[in-house]
């Protein structure tokens, strides 16, 4: 409780806009927090409020849309290496919190889905790790999301006659507003559940 009393009094030092959305990330990784690698989140939110002027501009870029070549990428790639530095923050959470302020494009990720598309998430020295994680998070699986995605909704309009813009409407009306890049992540969720079921636990 102490924790998060101090917590409350770090939002308070950032501006109203990026307290919301700081908000939201830590209390959802406090969820999850292992007391053996506790985060720092002084330094985390500090980060968060630095990166700001990324969100800004990469908001509304989707993962149907997104260039992995373009200015925008870069920042993010910046950006990840910064969290990375942060105590307690690993690929896993970093790509958390990612999706947590870019929905629209991010699909989160962790060493299980990678194994389900056999992409082998490659180990480092700690000095390197963030740029080998967001290679392949970025320059690998991010890229084959969309590409999945694209395969899907194609073969979907050509056997239904439906417009793409008809079947989007569809997904976001069904799905409650949930963006696509999160339907993707609860679609890898429950393909990884029934392996794990099929294996028998």
């Amino acid at each position: 409780m102490r924790q998060f009393h101090h917590l409350r009094d770090r939002l308070a030092e950032v501006s109203i806009r990026t307290s919301r959305a700081v908000s939201k990330i830590v209390a959802f990784l406090a969820q999850w927090n292992s007391i053996k690698n506790p985060i720092d989140y002084d330094a985390l939110i500090d980060q968060l409020s630095v990166c700001e002027p990324i969100w800004s501009k990469s908001v509304d870029i989707t993962i149907l849309d997104v260039r992995y070549d373009n200015g925008a990428c870069k920042a993010i790639d910046g950006f990840y290496q910064a969290i990375l530095g942060v105590r307690g923050i690993g690929p896993t959470n970093a790509s958390k919190i990612l999706h947590i302020r870019l929905p629209k494009l991010v699909v989160m990720w962790d060493d299980k889905i990678a194994k389900q598309y056999k992409h082998m998430v490659r180990r480092s020295p700690p000095t390197i790790v963030g740029r080998v994680y967001y290679s392949f998070f970025a320059g690998t699986f991010q890229p084959l999301m969309q590409k999945e995605l694209d395969k899907a909704l194609s073969r979907y309009c050509s056997s239904t006659g439906q417009t793409q813009d008809e079947v989007l409407r569809k997904l976001h009306n069904r799905g409650r507003g949930r963006t696509l890049a999160k339907l993707i992540d609860e679609f890898n969720f429950m393909q990884k559940e029934r392996q794990r079921t099929t294996r028998g636990g």
